[in-house]
């Protein structure tokens, strides 16, 4: 709780002097005694991939979040989109406490605000191993709550921002000065820092890079590019916005502000990431492009590419670019996070007692651990499943013991 910077006992310690704390206070046998240690220090082992408590992954994964971010320099999120890949796909949801699934889906929410074309795989992962009919804590509700509210306003939700604003303020946690999600939302809104809580500086100003969008007005701007979403949007005078996606206009907008003129051969890495410029192949490419930004361009700006050289000229006072966060850049360019979301379940198959719900499995063969993780459900309600199949003829067993096999008649 010490390590978690939204309440006042807060301490700017690092994992590896709390977990030597720890250890010369006595606490040489405590539960799961290597885990927990490794999990204040923040490494991962080959060991942790083994036999492990749900509730020790759920805390792990909270935590390491919550340094990530407030500390995405120290903390890399290569190690929590590591320790998803590993880890959640073996739980099971109904060896989920509640508790246990108020932290995934916590830690899940803070991930998908910073990464939005994310949100779809993480919800189907909450979906799956958040369901509860049980109350929620306090608490974690409110951090869920002040989550959907800062989603409302990155999305510009006017409806949906004020609706989760008023709830913000009517839940009791609202009033206790010791838990940091209300100074959060007040700093976002007053384009401030959270000054009673230190260690969400740096997710404040995170925050308020992202939801800049939201907060700055757009008079005088004519064009403006979203490096998050790759979202090109041009606002002439008297006339109808228009928006397109497209991430080699994004892109090449982006660069141009940053350098004004570079060689054709850095342009086309940044813009469309080649790293091997053939001028055969790639200079139709860039003249496409080129003459794609003039039509965009406001007027008294002009690009050109000559003697090898891409360049702009004019005056860039009516065009704003939106960039992306060091949290968002951090997901973007993670490789352990993109393998995470390729794996990301498909929707459950709602299995009942009708044989013929079998057929969302396959033919087989199923072991009786697999039939568990596959159906979302315990070992006993397996166990009367196949008595059941076995004997209504859907099923046929094949070897004993340990060796048994479960295949499906055709």
């Amino acid at each position: 709780m010490e390590e978690l910077p939204y309440h006042c006992f807060w301490k700017k310690e690092s994992g590896l002097e709390m977990a030597a704390r720890m250890l010369t206070n006595g606490n040489h046998f405590f539960f799961q005694r290597s885990y927990r240690v490794r999990t204040l220090q923040g490494v991962l082992h080959p060991l942790d991939q083994e036999s492990v408590r749900p509730s020790e992954i759920a805390d792990r994964l909270y935590l390491w979040v919550w340094r990530w971010l407030t500390q995405p320099e120290k903390f890399p999120v290569t190690r929590v989109a590591s320790l998803l890949q590993h880890t959640l796909p073996t739980l099971e949801a109904h060896r989920i406490t509640h508790e246990d699934r108020a932290l995934i889906r916590s830690s899940l929410s803070w991930l998908g605000l910073f990464d939005p074309a994310s949100e779809r795989e993480l919800d189907r992962w909450i979906k799956r191993l958040c369901v509860s009919h049980a109350p929620d804590y306090p608490i974690f509700e409110f951090e869920w709550m002040c989550i959907s509210f800062l989603k409302a306003c990155r999305d510009k939700s006017t409806t949906l921002r004020h609706d989760y604003r008023e709830a913000l303020s009517f839940h009791p946690v609202w009033k206790l000065e010791k838990i940091g999600f209300r100074a959060l939302v007040e700093s976002i809104e007053q384009e401030g820092e959270a000054s009673h809580f230190p260690g969400l500086k740096s997710l404040s100003k995170n925050l308020r890079v992202l939801l800049e969008r939201n907060f700055s007005p757009d008079q005088g701007i004519s064009l403006s590019v979203d490096l998050m979403r790759s979202e090109v949007c041009t606002n002439p005078p008297a006339q109808k916005k228009e928006r397109s996606v497209s991430k080699s206009l994004s892109f090449a907008l982006d660069v141009l502000v940053r350098h004004q003129s570079l060689s054709i051969e850095e342009f086309v890495r940044e813009c469309f990431g080649f790293h091997r410029f053939d001028s055969l192949v790639h200079r139709p490419k860039v003249f496409q492009l080129l003459s794609k930004l003039r039509k965009i361009l406001p007027r008294g700006m002009d690009i050109s590419c000559r003697d090898g050289t891409v360049s702009i000229q004019g005056d860039w006072s009516g065009v704003k670019i939106l960039r992306e966060s060091a949290l968002t850049l951090q997901l973007k360019h993670s490789a352990e996070w993109s393998e995470f979301l390729n794996y990301a379940p498909a929707k459950a198959p709602l299995i009942s007692h009708s044989p013929h719900s079998l057929k969302a499995l396959g033919q087989g063969p199923f072991t009786r651990r697999e039939l568990e993780v596959k159906l979302c459900k315990s070992r006993a309600a397996v166990n009367r499943y196949l008595v059941k199949w076995i004997k209504t003829g859907a099923l046929r067993v094949e070897g004993r013991g340990k060796l048994r096999n479960y295949y499906m008649e055709t």
